[in-house]
């Protein structure tokens, strides 16, 4: 259900007769009336190729082809790669078919990503977090279903030459504990991330903001390539910041 310009919200209906009675999943009250909403995962919504549904009562996934389907894959890992406190280097590695984060490095000294390519992933492809040394460059993103990258508390990071393609994909992407509803947007630079550097980067087919930014100081956002975003949200932009009242940045 689409709650406002800025919210997507998915969870669980009943139905009696004509009646749907929706549980939010976010928690975020502001819903209004007359932006719509969807009905998904149920057999009876599969209608065009490929369509699936997963039922948890049978622990079946319904597929609706033409021909029998082959080479079909279900995710069935939460996180493909987790460092806590490590140095790290990933380059060069095929990350497919996480549920919630492909790869996420949190409080180290040096994170890097290169020379990467990530897909399918569930809700976010590259996530650090309070690692003074980040850099993620020459990476690849194609169909993250809620948030390709953040970088959050991350001082002098950079972030360059990525190319990211379709990022938030209408009710398939889910929220995780860093983004906890259906975010959509491509990159992030989160709380107190000071002089990080995004440039080069190509972004496309975005369902939110390209690039947004907050609570950080002494930011470089140049030289980026951004083209269809707002797909799916509005009151965004390719590059959005706000400070919400938290005091003043520079």
């Amino acid at each position: 259900v689409r709650k406002n310009h800025t919210t997507w919200d998915k969870g669980i209906i009943t139905q009696s007769g004509t009646n749907i009675t929706f549980t939010p999943a976010d928690g975020n009250p502001f819903a209004s009336n007359g932006w719509g909403y969807f009905i998904q995962n149920h057999i009876n919504a599969c209608t065009t190729q490929d369509d699936w549904a997963y039922s948890t009562s049978t622990n079946k996934i319904t597929v609706y082809s033409t021909t029998s389907p082959t080479n079909c894959k279900a995710s069935a890992v939460s996180t493909l790669f987790s460092s806590n406190g490590y140095n790290v280097t990933i380059d060069g590695i095929d990350f497919t078919g996480s549920n919630d984060f492909a790869i996420n490095i949190k409080n180290g000294s040096i994170a890097t990503v290169k020379n990467c390519n990530l897909s399918a992933n569930g809700s976010v492809g590259i996530y650090t977090q309070n690692n003074p040394a980040v850099t993620i460059e020459a990476n690849t993103l194609k169909t993250t279903y809620n948030v390709a990258m953040i970088v959050q508390t991350c001082t002098n990071a950079i972030i360059r030459s990525n190319t990211l393609d379709t990022v938030g994909v209408l009710g398939q992407g889910s929220g995780t504990e860093v983004t906890n509803r259906l975010d959509y947007f491509a990159i992030g630079i989160w709380d107190a991330s000071t002089s990080a550097l995004c440039e080069l980067n190509s972004i496309k087919n975005i369902g939110f903001n390209g690039i947004n930014f907050y609570y950080s100081n002494s930011l470089t956002i140049q030289k980026n390539f951004i083209q269809y975003h707002n797909l799916y949200k509005g009151d965004g932009a390719g590059i959005y910041t706000y400070v919400a009242g938290a005091g003043t940045f520079t």
